[in-house]
């Protein structure tokens, strides 16, 4: 009865690893993939918004910029926007915009480079995406233009995959662990009881 017991929990063991280690798998290359087309889309809104904010920020209309700024967050659901001058300080933010994000290494970092660059970030609402997009004017870096997405989705999607997947291994090892219980108490213990009988 021992050598049965270590050999099925061996194999319930097996069967575990195995299918965490494709749990693991399927969820880094689901948040791999929804993070690189996050990435992608932000990167494609920022370069668009560029070519509206750049103007009116060159010619020092800070409210311009903020009406803008306010019209383009109002139409995408989930971005915060915030344009910040070459010292770094908030010329217009939206609404939306978290406040964590103003203090944020990545705005400084983009200017000083002059290399749009994101990051991934946490705030008190959760995840999120932070791109920054420097902007010039006249050949100098003037300013950042910086995107905020919502990238709760992500972890949610990630959770859902783990939650699914152990949910299914917890499932195929009661009926694993049944299915050897019922042969092992009919096709060995039955035989054996009625012949220590007989």
């Amino acid at each position: 009865m021992k050598h049965i017991v270590l050999i099925a929990g061996g194999i319930l063991l097996a069967i575990a690893l195995v299918v965490g280690g494709f749990t693991f798998s399927q969820a880094t290359r689901e948040e791999l993939s929804l993070s690189a087309d996050l990435q992608y889309r932000t990167r494609v809104l920022t370069d668009s918004l560029q070519e509206s904010i750049e103007p009116p920020l060159t010619s020092h209309a800070t409210t311009t910029v903020q009406r803008i700024v306010e019209r383009i967050a109002s139409n995408e659901r989930g971005a915060g926007l915030g344009v910040f001058d070459s010292d770094g300080n908030a010329v217009a933010v939206s609404a939306r915009f978290p406040d964590s994000i103003s203090s944020n290494p990545l705005i400084d970092a983009v200017m000083d480079t002059d290399t749009p660059s994101g990051v991934f970030a946490r705030d008190a609402t959760g995840r999120i995406y932070i791109f920054a997009n420097p902007i010039h004017y006249r050949g100098r870096v003037i300013g950042a233009l910086v995107v905020a997405q919502n990238a709760i989705y992500i972890d949610a999607a990630i959770g859902s995959i783990w939650r699914d997947n152990l949910l299914r291994l917890f499932l195929q090892l009661v009926l694993i662990w049944t299915a050897l219980f019922a042969l092992v108490r009919w096709v060995f213990f039955k035989p054996l009881s009625r012949l220590t009988e007989s």
